[in-house]
């Protein structure tokens, strides 16, 4: 039987199909003309980029070719280094060097030049594979040397070791086979005394150059370009490899290499695979790498490197210089074909761009203009090549070789496979950037794409989603191995049945400290009851939801603990949100009741028709009351009963619910426990938002164990200061918050007292090895721990001991106590260690699901196939993870748009919903920009026809009514349309960074020092390239702690009032500027929070609490109506900002604000007193009145009217005697 009788059908059909285009390529390809010797001809499209990449990093050595040969026998030297000037005379591309002229190449032919032989002597001792492999990282100088050297290393007198070293400028790899032929020959001639047998060649590389460049022009350019345009359209801009260190900003070439063996029986399978379905094995093993990098970098469509020979005609085989030009081959493993369909795909696409391999890739590269990028390769970042030809072979009469396999040590890309069939076995070479790739990854890379050949060529009928990257053993261990995380917690209980334990067990320590008071265990239980028991009077149970629209104070724990005592869930809420909003969750969340606080404006106007509100401190009744006894009310509840309710942002523009139940967070609070090794009786502080369930780490840290938990408010936790002022009069074991928090909290004047004494726990979002250096530094005795879990999987759920002696990023973590992790691809199938996938996480923490969302539930908690146990159940976190190698999970990013902003998910998505209902929005997007704790919002309209820039500012005051401010982006981008994808979609990617000034005034210079010192420091502190006269603070993504920030930063001592009030660098540094005779407000008490207004009707005097700022009140200011202004007071000694600033009496400031009350504020005034505040306001408004004064009223919230002296006597005495109730209804009505 003759070898075409064995071929198969598919066989034939391409050996047809190539023989019937290589009839049309050698027909059609016109002569090849021959320059006249006068004329120096051009350098090819190859040469001009080479020529580029050389002036671009001169010192690059990859663009070396080198070969080396060991030489065994009686060599002459002298026969050796005649035949290589031989060589160089012959061939006219390896006697040219290329200076510049203005910036220009112009080659310079030099015929007379030899290129020298260096001989070199090596001692015994010298390790001359290390030396040979320094020489070859020697980069080549193109203006004055020739593109060829070599070197003899004499070890012995009959042993050597050749190296020949060409720039790729004048050859490739073809090029070097014909050279070491030549050389031989010329050799053995030279040796003889003979001359040179090989005949001069018909053509030269500069023929092909200049041939090239006039038929590569005009229409057939045109059409090459046309046709690659089309197939390479919609390519990701990059292919996201799972590299081990972050990509240089400007990419390096230094390289590696791997030997991967594919054993006989599997290369014999993708030989006889390949034939039967009508491919080549190259073609088996792209369709395979296809397979293996989509699923790894979770694409469906990639671009692979492929080089060809580029010697179109049989004419130009013998001829040297650099021929070989780059395919981008598209593979497209979209829609999940069978193996046997992407392999159909793969053999089109390739026999296709080989009927196109004429167009040089630098010309591809010029006209597709993708954008640049110095850090990655352009186009593509994986190279394959395969070949079968043997080993380079150097034949000299007399001489034994034999080849050593040598190499620069370098990479032009991030990867490349070279695949050498020999006939057995198949050897891939991976070649890697070393920079990027640690060993092992690149390893796991290559079992990956071993497995994927195995499953394609055993079963190529099966979809390829179904081949795995694993072996069965390695599944095994990722799905089960890695999450062997059983432990023995104790079963069944509720949240605050832990609770009542510790009342029990301590009643006397103190449970909570909160705003100047504190609440003993068995206080807080007792009262706690008895709102209880009003709750299951008023028809509260399991099931209901009763919300929390409370500040940060013992009445929010009685709150949250007598919701659960009745049996409800509770839902807390954050009373800084805006009205919508809170409306809007109150809706969502089916809340029956609302327990809030007089003084926080629940039972304004704008909640009439809501849900009913109640004070709690209305509802508290006497202590030992029989009507309602302080006795556990003991309602009967199961483990999977609701515990709370935490709203999350939402893609859709709608908030969604996550229903906790109290196994969950039972389970999280043993397996904290037990990670971080928390012990009773600690205390925890709680610095964020109690609408958020990070601090639930340290609301339930301290209740459950005994501990104490410090409630502190929004002002006391974003002030550095002032919180480190706390910290150092009340010991600290435990605090929980984000990163970028802590940060801020590391401002304060002495950032020792900030870090805890035991335990620094961050969560949230990335956290950097510097800042926990830093806080290891600042208290060395303190563990800090790095937690990572979204609401979905119950707080945290992963964590570990952040080690500060770690330079790498820190990871997520190990998995708490029954809690299970997989690292899944798209199909749900696990993806080896070190290759990136989407976290879902199974196990006792996850929630319910989203609350009366079962849609939305059904899509994000999926059935777990791994866990064995029925009605096991996972949640999809969106998060993009990896396994390393010592069982620690380590965060890469996320699969969609979502963000974290100081700690709080961020959907786009809501935020785009709200700019589609603005009737002067035609489009918008949002996206984010910067990384970790840096990242910021920007918002891109195009508004409709008809409508001035200016109304973008209007729309932000609108965003910031409707949305908490870490919605509201920080940058508006007008443009005149969204950037689109290919399929219609908006480009994320192409939206254009936004300016400092973007969606604000336009840009003015600042002038003075003080402007340009504030500018500088508004810019340091936003992280913006600039900020004019005009541009306001806010605007640009300023928020307290950044004002804080700012205000430390300024030469001159500045309020951090005052950067509220006058927000813009042009009011404050006109406030600063005017001398202190001048100034009417230099030490003004009263600062206007509302804008200038030309008509007031009504002004608010707001009165803090003691320990309070004016800003407590801006978020009010924001709310209330056009034709009514407000005014704070910030209280001498109060300002950290002002140090030296002493408090005064309460008859002196009030006789101030007074004053100014009189001189300064319009319309009726209202006198608002909080807290502490209460005395002060009262005392304001007698003397406003007393001196004729416009008052409407006085208003007191949290006040308290009558002290009660501290210490159990008189504890005792105020239970059986509550004389209180005597002078205020304060807790009674």
């Amino acid at each position: 039987m003759t070898a075409l009788e064995g071929l198969s059908a598919g066989q034939r059909a391409l050996l047809d199909r190539r023989l019937a285009k290589a009839r049309i390529s050698t027909s059609g390809v016109e002569v090849i003309p021959r320059l006249p010797h006068t004329v120096t001809p051009p350098m090819s499209f190859a040469q001009q980029r080479l020529w580029f990449l050389h002036q671009y990093d001169p010192e690059d050595p990859s663009y070396n070719i080198p070969v080396a040969f060991w030489l065994h026998g009686d060599v002459d030297l002298p026969a050796l280094s005649a035949a290589l000037g031989d060589l160089a005379a012959t061939h006219d591309v390896l006697h040219t060097c290329y200076p510049s002229e203005n910036g220009e190449p112009q080659p310079v032919r030099s015929p007379e030049m030899s290129p020298p032989l260096r001989q070199v002597d090596v001692a015994s001792d010298i390790d001359l594979e290390a030396l040979v492999a320094e020489d070859v990282r020697h980069p080549f100088d193109l203006a004055a040397e020739l593109p060829i050297r070599a070197t003899v290393y004499r070890r012995t007198a009959g042993q050597f070791l050749f190296l020949l070293e060409l720039h790729h400028i004048a050859a490739d790899g073809w090029s070097l086979s014909v050279l070491l032929d030549e050389l031989g020959k010329r050799y053995d001639a030279r040796r003889a005394g003979s001359a040179p047998p090989v005949a001069e060649t018909t053509l030269r590389y500069g023929d092909v150059a200049a041939w090239q460049a006039q038929r590569l022009s005009g229409p057939r350019l045109e059409r090459e370009l046309g046709w690659w345009k089309n197939r390479l359209a919609d390519l990701p801009p990059g292919l996201a490899l799972p590299t081990d260190r972050p990509r240089p900003s400007v990419a390096t070439t230094s390289g590696d290499r791997f030997d991967h063996v594919l054993q006989a029986d599997l290369a014999e399978l993708v030989r006889t695979g390949a034939g039967q379905e009508g491919c080549t094995p190259f073609m088996v093993c792209l369709a395979g790498l296809g397979i293996a990098l989509g699923r790894i970098c979770g694409t469906e469509v990639l671009a692979v490197g492929v080089p060809v020979a580029g010697r179109l005609t049989p004419e130009l085989e013998r001829v040297v210089g650099c021929f070989v030009n780059t395919l981008a081959m598209r593979v497209d493993v979209s829609g999940d074909p069978t193996g046997v369909d992407l392999l159909a795909r793969v053999r089109g696409m390739t026999l296709d761009a080989y009927d196109h391999q004429e167009l040089p890739f630098e010309k591809l590269v010029e006209h597709l203009a993708p954008q640049r990028d110095l850090s990655t390769s352009a186009v593509f970042q994986v190279m394959l090549n395969m070949h079968n030809q043997p080993l380079l072979d150097l034949r000299m009469t007399g001489v034994r070789t034999r080849w050593m396999d040598i190499g620069t040590a370098t990479t032009k890309f991030d990867l490349h496979l070279a695949v050498v069939d020999t006939g057995g076995t198949m050897t891939v070479t991976f070649t890697y950037n070393s920079d990027l790739f640690e060993p092992p990854t690149v390893q796991r890379l290559a079992g990956a794409f071993e497995q994927v050949l195995t499953g394609l060529c055993a079963d190529p009928t099966r979809p390829v989603s179904a081949i795995p990257l694993l072996t069965g053993s390695e599944r095994e261990q990722l799905t089960n191995g890695r999450n062997d995380t059983a432990a023995a917690y104790p079963r069944g209980g509720t949240v605050h049945g832990l609770f009542e334990e510790q009342a029990a067990r301590v009643p006397q320590a103190i449970a909570v400290t909160s705003g100047g008071q504190d609440c003993s265990y068995a206080d807080l239980n007792d009262r706690a009851n008895r709102l209880a028991r009003r709750l299951i009077e008023a028809g509260i149970g399991p099931d209901s939801v009763v919300a929390l629209f409370l500040e940060p104070s013992v009445e929010w724990v009685v709150a949250m603990l007598a919701a659960l005592k009745a049996g409800a869930a509770y839902l807390p809420i954050d009373a800084r949100y805006p009205t919508t909003r809170v409306e809007a969750m109150l809706a969502d969340a089916g809340a029956a009741v609302v327990l809030t606080s007089a003084g926080l404006g629940y039972d304004r106007p704008a909640y009439n028709g809501t849900v009913p509100g109640l004070a709690v401190e209305a509802l508290e009744v006497t202590q030992g009351s029989r009507e309602h006894p302080a006795t556990n009310p003991g309602v009967a509840l199961p483990p999977t009963a609701l515990a709370y309710l935490l709203f999350t942002s939402g893609s859709s523009g709608r908030p969604k619910a996550v229903a906790v139940q109290h196994d969950n967070l039972l389970n999280y609070l043993y397996g904290v426990r037990e990670r971080a090794g928390l012990e009773p009786g600690w205390s925890y502080a709680q610095v964020s938002t109690l609408a958020a369930d990070l601090g639930n780490t340290n609301v339930f840290g301290a209740l459950t164990s005994g501990g104490r938990l410090h409630l502190l408010s929004y002002e006391q936790a974003t002030d550095p200061d002032v919180l480190a002022g706390y910290f150092g009069r009340h010991r600290i074991d435990v605090m929980k918050l984000v990163p970028s928090h802590f940060e801020v909290l590391l401002g304060a004047a002495e950032p020792h007292e900030v870090v805890p004494h035991r335990r620094l726990i961050l969560a949230g979002e990335p956290c950097r090895p510097e800042l926990v250096r830093r806080a290891s530094r600042l208290r060395p005795d303190t563990v800090v721990h790095n937690h990572y879990g979204p609401t979905e999987a119950t707080v945290s759920m992963l964590g570990c001991d952040a080690r500060p002696e770690s330079g790498d990023a820190i990871p997520l973590g190990r998995p708490f106590g029954n809690v299970r992790c997989y690292v899944l691809d798209a199909v749900l199938e696990p993806m080896p260690d070190g290759m990136p996938g989407e976290l879902y996480i199974g196990g006792a923490g996850v929630a319910r699901g989203y609350h009366d969302r079962p849609g939305l539930t059904a899509e994000r908690f999926l059935p777990d196939p791994y866990a064995g146990e029925p009605g096991s159940r996972m949640h999809r976190t969106g998060d993009r993870v990896r396994w390393r190698a010592d069982g620690m999970l380590e965060f890469l990013g996320r699969v969609d748009a979502q963000l974290k902003i100081r700690g709080y998910r961020v959907e786009p998505g809501e935020i785009e919903a709200v700019l589609a209902d603005q009737p002067e929005v035609a489009q918008g997007a949002v996206r984010g920009w910067g990384d970790g704790p840096d990242v910021r919002l920007a918002a891109y309209l195009v508004l409709q026809a008809g409508h001035a820039p200016e109304i973008v500012a209007t729309i932000r005051d609108r965003l910031r009514a409707a949305l908490p401010d870490h919605l509201v982006p920080s940058a508006f981008v007008e443009l005149e349309s969204l950037p689109l994808t290919g399929n219609g979609k908006v480009d994320r990617q192409a939206l254009p960074a936004p300016t400092a000034n973007a969606g604000s005034r336009e840009y003015a210079e600042p002038g003075t020092d003080l402007e340009i010192e504030l500018a500088g420091v508004f810019a340091e502190v936003l992280e913006v390239e600039r900020v004019g006269l005009d541009d306001n603070f806010f605007d640009l993504g300023g928020e307290s702690f950044k004002a804080v920030r700012a205000a430390r930063r300024i030469s001159q001592p500045v309020r951090v009032v005052e950067m509220f009030t006058r927000p813009t660098v042009r009011e404050l540094a006109a406030h600063l500027e005017t001398p202190p005779d001048k100034v009417g407000d230099a030490d003004q008490l009263l600062h206007r929070l509302t804008p200038a207004r030309s008509k007031v009707d009504v002004s608010l005097v707001c009165i803090p609490y003691g320990g309070g700022s004016a800003i407590s009140y801006q978020h009010l200011a924001d709310a209330i109506p056009e034709d009514t202004a407000l005014w704070a007071a910030q209280l001498p000694g109060h300002d950290t900002s002002r140090a030296d600033e002493a408090p005064a009496p309460l008859r002196e400031v009030a006789r101030r604000c007074a004053d100014e009350v009189l001189r300064d504020i319009p319309g009726e005034v209202i006198v608002y007193g909080h807290c502490l505040g209460g005395a002060l306001a009262v005392e304001v408004a007698r003397l406003v009145e007393a001196a004729g004064g416009n008052v409407g009223g006085v208003v007191l919230a949290g006040t308290f009217p009558a002290a009660r002296l501290p210490g159990r006597l008189f504890g005792a005495l105020h239970r059986f005697f509550p004389a209180d109730r005597w002078t205020s209804t304060r807790a009674y009505r």
